[in-house]
């Protein structure tokens, strides 16, 4: 199953619960989303999923390692662009857009 393995995608789960928890959730303050690259991109939530911190973490926590070779290229970040920063997905074209992407190695784009 990939080279990230399931132990250190149980890191980067508590990671993302963490930073999570260090910030003020709301509509009109810090939204929170997540997408998870593999041989396909997935969906884990949009920014207007959820403002409630516990429910983030609890949903953070339960993502199902998809395993496979991680592969965050240009494709992968338009995906975002065009799915999760999009306005029926909770992006707000006033507030700037931040991904933070947790990974284990480099892009496969050359």
């Amino acid at each position: 199953f990939g080279s990230v393995g399931t132990t250190n995608f149980q890191i980067m789960r508590e990671f993302v619960r963490d930073l999570v928890d260090s910030f003020e959730l709301g509509p009109t303050k810090i939204q929170v989303g997540v997408q998870q690259f593999s041989i396909g991109d997935r969906t884990e939530f949009n920014l207007n999923w959820s403002h409630d911190k516990t429910a983030i973490k609890s949903r953070v926590m339960s993502i199902v390692y998809m395993g496979g070779p991680y592969d965050i290229n240009a494709a992968s970040l338009n995906y975002c662009r065009h799915t999760m920063f999009s306005s029926s997905n909770g992006n707000r074209s006033s507030v700037p857009n931040v991904i933070v992407i947790v990974t284990d190695g480099h892009t496969m784009d050359h």
